[in-house]
């Protein structure tokens, strides 16, 4: 058995081609010819059936087909891959197109599984098939070029509708022995769904790494990006630069059209003399440049002297993100750092020229890479075997062993600190010692400055500023609560509010009005290490320290032994496109012809629906009378949750509204049908960001759909105000009628860390044993 999860794509281990006769192929043009353009298709040219390997139906509506060639998959299944690519270019059929093309030329293992779900694609799934000691393993279509991989799934898609698919894949393959998908994204819906759905199909399955992700949030300009930059990174481009240009060097950007032959021959020969080794698929990277410059995403840049390519990098811009793919230089030129200075002319075009949100170093913690980034994520994978094969059976072995004796191998190879207050972080191969100090939060407003810039240089958002900690702390605190700082010498790098919740037990400051918990980290930190070495800096005696309510976009789940996760609520986004129709036009039409039917029947019986929005300090106190009074005639009445005069919740609402509105920041908005409130949502807006945090609605309006309108006027509002909102964040459980609006979700988890494994195994056992909570 032979583990190269580094090694996605072994093409050599897969030479057969196994293309069917035409004769045997299963056509499958029914879906097809339920739509007009395919019609259209069909009678202006010959069109033949689609090379489908296979079909299989499932129960509840299910269909799975397989597919050998991406270049005659059905229209509607093409539809899902342009959905695919807007969130990124790796995942759409141009990718793909040339990973096959150059990679797997004569692979006739490819596969592509569509999951259908009554009649409509609401899955793909690109593997390839590989032959391996005692069996075959399904992984990911990737290898080595590709920086993220994932499967695409409609967003009403749960796990148990993938199922399906998984049971699909192993009965197509007898002697499959396991299954292997990365590098994925392990915050992301696709990636919890396949995790979930191959549990829940009977295999086994493990997380495991891949690599660090270096990227910058793009959130002001260039001039002030670059000021912000380090000394000698500023010096050494303008040094440089000069140097550089009397030497007759010349920095060039190419696109697209007649240079793009001569740029790819520029770029060859620079990597050509470059100390990387040769590309073992030549034809994948021009082929790649050729793709991009088709569709616009191409932005090569290559250094040249005296009429020689000393330099190139390859950076791909789709989406309002720019992606830098591949980079080399001509080490006998190094004096003159022309990466360095491709670098800052690239980074100045896509910031002023593509209008980038987001530059994605790709793959690697290489440390220069730390210069130009501000924020560190990770791509993880999963491994699932089938225990029903002898391979899979072996790995399943190997892999349950490897990952028991990881911790003892660990804590005999790293010595422990010797003071039990002070940790050694491991960050990119450069030790970074901190200590933890603890203090009353009843101090906080001492150390809320600290706070505000640990909260700026890290997650950035209104939910855990200082004022928003500070009222939490005022109107829900006990009295008890302990803040505690990670501190270096140059400041603070992560920090937390605990409070004791039993003798042995601590946990995260947390009500029902902080949709995220009290944790703040700078990004290049690992959460599990921290969380770790916060647990041996408290008071014993503890056996378990809690973090609720971490967002997985800001915290990628972890995955360690003495850590356990559990899911809080699934919550939703907007991103929202340059226009608003834009935006509509990318939402199914069938629930959006439904909001427009309500909208004409509430007009029709209530009168002109107007939105008013309130950002006024003075506004509140009478904002706060309206919510209250229809929270009070909804079911929160009777559950306890409503909002009544003079309560803590409307107290810490109302100074939450004028702390941010003297700012402003906050957003009240009121829904009227006619002359009556029927809605009204509590909110705050920072950068280009809205967080919604309290929403209410009339109940005896319910046929009309107040919450929906609100929803649709907030969205239609968004276009409309002075500070144009790019993202909305719901913050909140998903309701029925949000899923039409978002365009992505996410899970929000708790985090549990224990003094040992037995304490973790004792306390997932007793979860595990726990009835179902009604």
């Amino acid at each position: 058995m032979d583990d190269d999860r580094g090694q996605q794509g072994d093409a050599d281990a897969v030479t057969r081609k196994q293309m069917m006769p035409y004769s045997k192929v299963k056509p499958s043009l029914a879906s097809l010819s339920d739509h007009a353009p395919a019609r259209d298709l069909l009678n202006r040219r010959q069109f033949n059936p689609q090379p489908m390997l296979d079909s299989h139906v499932a129960d509840g509506g299910h269909r799975v087909d397989v597919f050998l060639d991406l270049d005659d998959l059905p229209l509607d299944v093409q539809q899902l891959f342009s959905k695919a690519e807007q969130e990124n270019v790796e995942f759409g059929l141009s990718w793909y197109r040339n990973l096959v093309c150059a990679v797997y030329p004569n692979n006739g293992d490819f596969r592509l599984y569509v999951l259908r779900k009554n009649g409509r694609p609401v899955a793909v799934l690109p593997v390839i098939v590989q032959n391996k000691f005692l069996g075959q393993r399904i992984a990911s279509l990737s290898n080595f070029y590709t920086a993220i991989y994932a499967p695409f799934f409609e967003i009403d898609v749960t796990a148990n509708d993938v199922v399906p698919l998984v049971k699909a894949v192993l009965k197509a393959h007898s002697a499959l022995g396991s299954l292997q998908f990365s590098p994925m994204d392990p915050a992301s819906s696709a990636y919890h769904l396949l995790l979930s759905a191959l549990k829940m199909a009977g295999l086994p399955s493990f997380r495991f790494f891949c690599f660090g992700n270096w990227y910058l949030p793009v959130t002001g300009d260039w001039t002030t990006y670059f000021k912000n930059r380090e000394g000698i990174l500023r010096n050494t481009i303008k040094r440089m630069g000069n140097g550089f240009s009397a030497a007759g060097g010349t920095l060039k950007l190419v696109q697209e059209g007649a240079e793009l032959e001569q740029g790819i021959q520029g770029y060859e020969h620079v990597y050509a003399t470059s100390w990387k080794q040769p590309e073992p698929y030549p034809n994948f990277v021009p082929g790649l440049m050729r793709a991009c410059a088709k569709r616009g995403w191409l932005r090569l840049g290559i250094a040249w002297l005296n009429g020689e390519a000393i330099a190139a990098q390859i950076w791909i811009v789709a989406n309002h993100k720019a992606s830098i793919y591949k980079l080399a230089y001509d080490e006998k030129h190094k004096k003159y750092a022309p990466g360095t200075l491709l670098t800052a002319m690239l980074m100045q075009h896509t910031f002023e020229s593509d209008q980038v949100t987001e530059v994605d170093y790709l793959i690697g913690d290489d440390p220069y890479k730390q210069s130009w980034m501000s924020h560190r994520r990770e791509r993880w994978g999963i491994v699932a075997y089938n225990p029903k094969s002898i391979s899979g059976l072996l790995g399943l072995g190997r892999e349950v062993l490897g990952r028991s004796l990881k911790p003892w191998v660990s804590r005999f190879a790293t010595p422990m600190p010797k003071d039990k207050n002070t940790s050694q972080l491991t960050v990119h191969n450069a030790n970074i010692g901190y200590h933890w100090e603890f203090l009353p939060a009843t101090e906080f407003a001492s150390i809320s400055d600290k706070w505000q810039s640990l909260c700026d240089r890290s997650i950035r958002s209104p939910l855990l500023s200082a004022d928003f900690i500070a009222l939490s702390l005022q109107h829900f605190g006990r009295g008890d609560e302990m803040i505690c700082f990670a501190e270096t010498p140059t400041g603070p790098i992560a920090a937390t509010i605990l409070q004791r919740k039993n003798g042995v037990v601590w946990e995260t400051f947390q009500t029902n009005q902080m949709p995220l918990g009290p944790w703040l980290q700078l990004p290049k930190l690992e959460f599990s290490t921290v969380l770790k070495s916060l647990m041996r800096a408290l008071p014993l005696p503890i056996m378990m320290l809690g973090v609720a309510q971490l967002d997985s976009q800001f915290f990628p789940r972890p995955d360690a032994s003495t850590l356990l996760t559990l899911d809080s609520i699934t919550t939703g986004k907007i991103d929202l496109p340059e226009t608003s129709e834009d935006y509509w036009r990318s939402l199914p039409s069938k629930p959006l012809s439904g909001v427009m039917r309500r909208l004409r029947k509430a007009e029709k019986e209530m009168g002109p629906i107007t939105l008013t929005t309130q950002v006024e300090t003075d506004a509140v106190d009478n904002f706060i009378n309206i919510y209250a009074s229809m929270e009070r005639r909804s079911w929160k009445d009777s559950a306890g949750t409503a909002l009544t005069p003079n309560d803590q919740q409307s107290k810490f609402y109302s100074a939450l509204l004028r702390r941010f509105a003297a700012h402003g920041r906050a957003r009240m908005y009121i829904l009227k049908m006619g002359e009556r409130a029927v809605a009204a949502q509590i909110a705050i807006a920072e950068d280009d960001v809205l967080y919604l945090l309290k929403t209410t609605y009339e109940p005896d309006l319910m046929n009309l759909g107040p919450d929906i309108m609100l929803q649709y006027y907030i969205t239609l509002h968004s276009y409309e105000q002075t500070m144009r909102i790019k993202r909305i964040e719901f913050y909140g459980p998903l309701n029925q009628s949000q899923h039409m609006w978002i365009t992505g979700r996410r899970t929000i988890y708790h985090a549990n860390a224990y003094r040992s494994e037995l304490f973790t195994t004792v306390h997932r056992r007793m979860m595990k044993r726990l009835p179902p909570a009604e």
